[in-house]
């Protein structure tokens, strides 16, 4: 009897592994008496989540003085408190680019005149290390010309000293903005190249042909494949990526950076397929 029992209510248990499975994916296959728990397909990729991180992420609204005076750097650091706005100061380039691994995202004010490193020498280092940081360059009376030359190289804007309260505000108010705007970029193409990286070799240039516009005969015909061989690697690829149409697969291609297949090979793969 008790034996019975048991084996109906592992009965029950599968049953409703079953259905649970078939409601959030209808593609996975659920073994008797697997939890449905432990079978969790891949999320679609979703905008909406990153958003929510990196908001929370940029609400520190941190700010980096780099400036070799030290009566800038306190001022600075005097009008952010006022503010509440988190600041922190350094007394050279150098000294800023070696703490930069510790630092959380934030906007740079940077000053551009600054013996051993100067402003421009910072912002050539932060390009090279991928830090895309607003920099809002600090510059002296009647300095136009180089505050222009520092806007050529990526700062988003340029303040003249002694500046007002109101006119650093403002500045740092569209640095905020734009820190959050690049934040959430930065993760969307790291969460799609994460997604991608996950397609084998085969399904890569299927999506990269797919990015060219190629149709599913001509991917056949450049890769020296059957039509029915593209059209599995087609799905699997779909799967892999968990999303719901081809539309969210050539967007999420982009956002990871996917090049576009040769467009001299497509042509001559669809020259070559027999129509």
């Amino acid at each position: 009897m008790v034996n019975k029992i048991l084996g109906s209510a592992t009965n029950r248990a599968a049953s409703a592994a079953k259905a649970c499975a078939a409601v959030s994916c209808p593609r996975l296959a659920v073994k008797s008496g697997q939890s449905c728990c432990a079978l969790r397909p891949l999320r679609p990729f979703c905008a909406s989540r990153v958003s929510i991180s990196v908001t929370r992420q940029t609400d520190q609204r941190n700010v980096y003085v780099v400036d070799d005076n030290r009566d800038v750097r306190r001022s600075l650091s005097y009008m952010l408190s006022a503010s509440d706005t988190p600041s922190r100061p350094f007394g050279s380039g150098q000294d800023f680019l070696d703490s930069l691994d510790d630092l959380q995202p934030g906007c740079i004010l940077l000053d551009l005149r600054m013996p051993v490193m100067d402003g421009f020498a910072v912002m050539e280092a932060l390009a090279r290390r991928g830090v895309d940081w607003p920099v809002i360059v600090m510059t002296g009376h009647g300095e136009i010309s180089i505050a222009v030359r520092a806007m050529k190289q990526g700062a988003i804007d340029f303040i003249q000293k002694p500046f007002a309260e109101e006119a650093l505000s403002g500045c740092l108010e569209t640095g905020f903005k734009l820190l959050a705007e690049r934040l959430e970029a930065g993760q969307r193409r790291r969460v799609a190249r994460e997604r991608v990286d996950q397609l084998t070799a085969r399904e890569t240039e299927v999506l990269e042909g797919l990015l060219a516009g190629e149709s599913n005969k001509q991917l056949a015909g450049r890769l020296g494949i059957s039509l029915r061989t593209v059209e599995m690697h087609r799905g699997n690829m779909m799967d892999r990526l968990a999303v719901a149409n081809l539309a969210e697969a050539l967007t999420l291609a982009m956002e990871a950076g996917l090049k576009p297949a040769d467009p001299v090979a497509t042509s001559e793969g669809a020259a070559r397929q027999p129509a």
